[in-house]
């Protein structure tokens, strides 16, 4: 009984707001678009895998040094200074790498470059050790 009062119910409302059919929806405009949500919604602080690529949307990522304070890039640009707590937005392939270029403020402790293979999501939390000369 319930079933047939919903199914009278909604047949009005169609009617009376001008529904389309679903001949209408996949030959019309509509057809090439899918509403006002996103179909892989990424919140911040998240990250979506599609079996390909990791899409990321204001990821965090805590990056320490020992000792501290040095000058991070990633991919050839300045991300900022440990300690940092860096959020990552964009997308990755698996098995891209991204490059860690960790320049200490003491000059007595050489810079190097760190490579992360992507084969599954990002580390939240990355510390370098750093070593003298």
């Amino acid at each position: 009984m319930k079933l047939k009062i919903f199914a009278v119910i909604f047949s009005c409302f169609c009617f009376l707001s001008g529904c389309s059919t679903l001949q209408e929806v996949q030959n019309g405009e509509l057809a090439n678009t899918v509403g006002s949500f996103e179909l892989n919604p990424v919140h911040p602080n998240s990250y979506w895998y599609n079996g390909t690529t990791y899409e990321y949307k204001a990821y965090q990522i805590e990056i320490y040094s020992d000792p501290g304070h040095a000058h991070i890039s990633l991919n050839g640009k300045y991300i900022g200074d440990t300690p940092l707590l860096y959020k990552f937005t964009g997308t990755l392939a698996k098995d891209d790498e991204i490059i860690f270029r960790i320049a200490p403020l003491d000059e007595n402790i050489k810079p190097f470059e760190q490579n992360l293979k992507v084969e599954d999501e990002l580390p939240r939390r990355i510390n370098f050790k750093l070593t003298d000369k």
